[in-house]
């Protein structure tokens, strides 16, 4: 990342919320700037000697106000559903990218092995001093992790029962950049596997309404494989719509379009409330969209207008607005998604999957039609989060055993510019008896981070992201044709992902990689064709320099054949355009005349491959 992409300001006081910066270079945990103090609702409560529930700290008032955000996205609901009522987060692990933890608060859990962290974070890594104390002097981070994981009796996350990572990209002064974001993405990525993350939570940005696809960071590679690969990625949309003058757009990364962007909506009735930027409501009331909170019509919203979590000190509770606030109740929501995923799907939702199934399974707001503040109204619909109509959807699909299973496998997995196609194979199990159309799109592919990726219509031809199964057709495939561009390039890679839609369902296999070979750069090999039972075979002869004759030992000796010699002529020519070469070989053998067999062998001296270590696991051709 270079310098002038650093971003750096500084944090005030969590209690107080944060300072908005203006500055295109600012990164800070996304919350709305209070001129006045909550009516009613004590922003912090500390206590050297605390009760076991220290919920008992908050006024009644904030346990109404956070019982009523649990209320209106059908937490109650879903707990007291009997197929639901087991799914707590457990065995799962959450990534808080944030201002750190308190490692000692209550609502993480006991701390039974003595080592002064809650049992139940698992890990955690301070990005911003290289260290693995992610200590929170800040408090943002410790609240927005409780509104996930809290296991207090009263003020409850989400999921009680799930494991905490906290990342840390915020130094003790309040300083961050976005290279440490981007550090921590990349941990998670390393990561997801061995913790079984299911989502990762960054409330944080910079201040700005960026168009989506704007990645100004560098993130959008990471952000893509996360939600790939089922580790769901969620960002608080951000809380200057004031000063953006009502007009559509996202801090950064909640921009991405892998990443569930999320705004609040007040979850209690607050009365006259004040923010940053001459922003007021002058009434507020639950499901109202604040003011503060930026929108895309792609945004998802939940409540976040003003809940109350754990604080940065012994057991201290902190009460704050904002949409960070609102993001962390829906990557609490994608952690159970992907556990009822896991448990009725048998795979994992991936970002755009979950992305989706909140959005067609939200309440549908307005914004304008009861909302009473100071800013431009767009009049645009949305949707806010409902858990337990997220988690039926998800039991529902998994009901209708009756439709076709759709799984992805990569059948040729080497396009070669000389022509050679690579494919992909998409099998149904199930009904044969109609024809079947399924979607598929195109993402990050798994090459090392210094080559490129495939794009398509441009390192291939176009393919247009559909494809049929024919009436009684239990395969289909989709070819990838590499277009010869002429220019060197170290190695590209194309993924495929099979997408949700009617009438099918995805199995786990649901997407595969194949690689595009160049020829415009030479490749370097060996060949080896050791115990071959056949007079005619097909292998890849990679060589820098071809030289008159190529001696392959014992490739007959199950016919009583010692040596096959090979020779042949090529011209300059020919090997430079990278050819393919056939040759007539010529048996020479110790055995009776009548014994000898001619044969003969193709030598596919494809442009060979320079530096295998760009092909994805599994994509090494044949030897």
């Amino acid at each position: 990342m270079n310098d002038e992409n650093l971003l750096r300001a500084p944090l005030a006081a969590a209690q107080i919320d944060f300072l908005g910066v203006n500055s295109a270079s600012a990164i800070v945990p996304i919350l709305p700037d209070l001129q006045l103090p909550l009516v009613g609702l004590p922003s912090i409560a500390t206590a050297s000697d605390l009760l076991p529930s220290q919920s008992l700290l908050a006024t009644p008032l904030n346990i109404q106000a956070n019982r009523q955000a649990r209320s209106i996205i059908g937490v109650d609901v879903f707990n007291a559903d009997p197929r639901f009522a087991d799914f707590q987060g457990q065995s799962w692990t959450v990534a808080v990218i944030d201002t750190g933890i308190n490692p000692r608060h209550s609502f993480f859990g006991a701390d039974i092995d003595g080592n002064g962290v809650a049992d139940r974070i698992v890990y955690q890594y301070d990005f911003a001093d290289g260290d693995t104390n992610a200590q929170d002097v800040n408090g943002h981070g410790s609240q927005t992790t409780s509104i996930i994981a809290s296991q207090d009796g009263v003020l409850s996350g989400l999921a009680p029962a799930v494991n905490i990572i906290s990342l840390k990209v915020f130094n003790d002064s309040g300083e961050s950049d976005y290279s440490y974001v981007k550090q921590a993405l990349e941990w998670v990525k390393a990561n997801a596997d061995r913790y079984r993350i299911a989502s990762v939570l960054m409330a944080l940005g910079d201040n700005q309404g960026r168009a989506a696809g704007d990645d100004q960071y560098q993130l959008g590679a990471t952000l893509a494989e996360l939600a790939d690969r089922g580790i769901i990625p969620v960002a608080a949309a951000g809380n200057d719509f004031a000063r953006l003058n009502g007009q559509f757009g996202l801090s950064a990364p909640a921009n991405d379009p892998n990443v569930v962007a999320v705004g609040a909506v007040y979850n209690a009735n607050l009365g006259r409330q004040e923010y940053a930027n001459n922003t007021i409501a002058f009434s507020s009331g639950i499901d109202r969209i604040t003011p503060f909170s930026q929108r895309t019509p792609q945004t998802l919203f939940a409540p976040g207008a003003a809940i109350t979590g754990a604080g940065a000190t012994a057991n201290s509770l902190l009460t704050l607005q904002g949409s960070s606030q609102a993001a962390a109740y829906v990557a609490g929501a994608a952690v159970l998604a992907q556990q009822l995923a896991d448990q009725y799907l048998g795979r994992s939702l991936t970002g755009s999957e979950f992305q989706q199934l909140a959005l067609s399974t939200g309440v549908a707001i307005k914004d304008g039609d009861d909302e009473d503040d100071s800013v431009i109204n767009t009049g645009a619909s949305f949707r806010r989060l409902d858990l337990w109509a997220l988690a039926n959807k998800i039991w529902q699909t998994r009901q209708d055993i009756s439709q076709p299973q759709l799984s992805i496998v990569t059948s040729k997995n080497l396009a070669w510019e000389n022509g050679q196609a690579g494919a992909f194979t998409v099998t149904r199990t199930g009904d044969l008896s109609a024809s079947l159309s399924f979607n598929y799109r195109f993402s990050t592919g798994e090459a090392s981070p210094t080559t490129d990726t495939a794009t398509n219509g441009v390192d291939y031809q176009l393919l247009g992201g559909m494809a049929t199964f024919a009436t009684g057709q239990s395969t289909a495939q989709i070819s990838v044709m590499a277009i010869d561009d002429a220019v060197a390039e170290s190695g590209e890679t194309v993924k495929i992902m099979l997408v949700a839609g009617d009438g099918y369902q995805l199995t786990k296999n649901h997407w595969a990689t194949l690689a595009i070979v160049d020829n415009d750069s030479v490749v370097y090999g060996s060949a080896n064709a050791e115990s071959s039972r056949f007079l005619t075979s097909s292998f890849y002869a990679v060589s820098d320099n071809l030289v008159n004759s190529f001696v392959i030992p014992t490739v007959v000796k199950n016919f009583g054949l010692n040596t096959l010699s090979i020779t042949y002529v090529t011209s300059d020519p020919c090997v430079a355009n990278r050819e393919a070469i056939q040759l007539d070989a010529t048996v020479q053998s110790s055995v009776d005349a009548a014994e000898i067999i001619a044969a003969k062998i193709i030598l596919v001296a494809q442009y060979v491959i320079e530096d295998a270590d760009w092909l994805p696991s599994g994509l090494l051709p044949n030897l």
